[in-house]
């Protein structure tokens, strides 16, 4: 907003339904103060929470109307997502003032929108560690204020971005938007040009479609009053690939995209964009089982690598969803600010049920040796099917005292409970190392584990299991000052993959006896 040709600010507020040309104005004094606020501490500073935005009330007086000036809805274009997907980030992104806008039809494999992403970008990352980028070098003389600029969320064979206007620019900086995106404070997320196609007008409040280009630089800061920007530096992205392996299909169908790195939104667009590609390529309700296989590389870390299966009878994608919860974990952890570079996914798709729960267990004989083996049949009833029977077969440890042995047969869900109770301290991590560990070493949902718990008494430590401690030892831990540690006791455990997701659990007793001749002969 320009008077007697001077700036004055930018156009930030409006009345719903006016029939005048009337707005409200953000100051450029307001903004040059966000601009030129110190920045944080980057070893220390972690994302704040964006807040709601509301209705500002400005007049409701005596023989007045009620009336409201509210900030001008930002619109962030949505292209590539399903129908569900759509309204999952319209319910997100509308709590914070802003207007998603679905652009073009869900993205499957052999679509044109998929093979121009893929040409556009190809591996992101593999780009970056050359330190190959378009927007270094250049001096964007183009890039003037009225220009239309975009804050990219996502990029690829899906694509999120928010659109607004350049207020102002002193060299490499930017001034836009006039009010607030998501006001995270500092971040790094890319600055791309923005082409306005046209401008849609409502009584309401009217809208401009555009479409995002080409990346120039950084989305530096996020305030009240304005988005920063810097021209020609480049905002770090984690790679997200996604290989489906679906029912009649010969060759995978595989998805690739860019998400800004932002630990609060990278989860909500990396969660939408896999939940939308599957559901694109998959039917929306009815039955489906799916392997997933997700590795998640975090800087300065190893990859952790999470695997399990799920079934539904409904919205598979959504299911799908649960299977990314140890990701969303990772990033978010309660411990320090972590990086993510890339997370791949795997899934293979069955159009069929297979979940069955435990009815019960058989075994051979009531009375074994330590040492012998011991073989048992567990009774599943598995969806809509008839009974069926799964074997195993364990070895008794050879120093098994004599006595009753109580036995607990569980799926791999109900293990994951049995586990927390014997181990709290472990389910309580204390480091992201600890943390990815818990997930990685988790039962998958299809196996069966045959646990028992015998031998000394142990300790868990910071989240470290150390079981069978010695009795010294355990008395000298217990009257240590300063020193927490949960007792726990050892168990044995056996686990067996099925083909079945299972549910449920089950127990028995057996009578250890040891071999009185076998004694006498020692």
């Amino acid at each position: 907003i320009y008077i007697d040709n001077k700036l004055v600010g930018a156009l930030a507020y409006a009345w719903g339904f006016s029939k005048e040309a009337i707005a409200g104005v953000q100051p450029i004094e307001a903004m040059f103060a966000l601009r030129d606020r110190p920045e944080k501490d980057k070893s220390q500073k972690r994302a704040q929470r964006p807040s709601p935005i509301k209705a500002v009330e400005v007049s409701k007086g005596q023989g007045l109307p009620h009336s409201v000036i509210v900030p001008l809805r930002t619109p962030v274009f949505v292209s590539g997502f399903t129908k569900e997907a759509n309204q999952m980030l319209e319910k997100f992104f509308g709590q914070y003032g802003l207007m998603p806008i679905p652009c073009g039809e869900p993205v499957t494999t052999g679509s044109k929108a998929a093979v121009s992403a893929k040409t556009k970008i190809g591996k992101g990352s593999a780009r970056r560690k050359k330190g190959k980028d378009k927007a270094k070098g250049q001096n964007f003389d183009d890039i003037l204020p009225g220009q239309a600029v975009s804050a990219c969320l996502l990029r690829g064979d899906l694509n999120i971005s928010a659109v607004g206007t350049l207020t102002h620019r002193a060299g490499n900086k930017i001034l836009a938007f006039g009010h607030p995106f998501f006001n995270l404070g500092d971040l790094d997320i890319p600055l791309c040009r923005a082409d306005v196609q046209t401008v849609l007008p409502s009584l309401a409040l009217s809208f401009k479609m555009a479409n995002t280009l080409e990346p120039i630089g950084t989305v530096t800061r996020d305030g009240e009053t304005a988005i920063v920007g810097v021209l020609g530096q480049e905002a770090p992205l984690a790679d997200v690939s996604l290989k489906l392996n679906l029912p009649g299909k010969k060759e995978p169908h595989l998805y690739h995209f860019e998400v800004a790195l932002q630990e609060l939104l990278t989860p909500i667009m990396v969660r939408a964009a896999i939940a939308s590609t599957i559901g694109a390529e998959t039917k929306q309700i009815g039955p489906a089982t799916m392997k997933v296989k997700t590795t998640v590389k975090l800087k300065d870390y190893p990859p952790f690598t999470l695997e399990n299966t799920f079934t539904t009878t409904i919205f598979p994608a959504m299911a799908l969803s649960s299977g990314l919860t140890p990701v969303f974990a990772l990033l978010n952890n309660s411990f320090e600010e972590v990086v993510l570079e890339s997370v791949n996914v795997e899934v293979d798709v069955e159009d069929e049920v297979r979940s069955c729960r435990i009815e019960g267990v058989r075994w051979l004989k009531d009375q074994y040796e330590p040492g012998e083996k011991l073989r048992g049949a567990l009774i599943l009833r598995p969806y809509e099917k008839e009974l069926t029977f799964e074997t195993f077969e364990i070895k008794l440890p050879d120093d098994l005292p004599d006595g009753r042995l109580n036995i607990t047969v569980a799926s791999g869900r109900e293990q994951m409970f049995i586990e927390q109770k014997r181990d709290p301290g472990r389910f309580r991590p204390k480091s992201v190392e600890q943390l990815g560990k818990v997930y990685e070493e988790l039962p998958d949902f299809t196996d069966f584990v045959v646990s028992f718990s015998y031998g000394r008494a142990g300790a868990s430590l910071a989240g470290t299991a150390m079981p069978q401690l010695p009795a010294s030892m355990l008395t000298l831990v217990d009257g240590s000052r300063g020193v927490r540690f949960e007792k726990l006791i050892d168990d044995k455990t056996f686990s067996f993959d099925t083909a079945w997701v299972m549910e449920g659990k089950t127990q028995f007793t057996i009578e250890i006896k040891r071999n009185q001749n076998a004694r006498r002969t020692k």
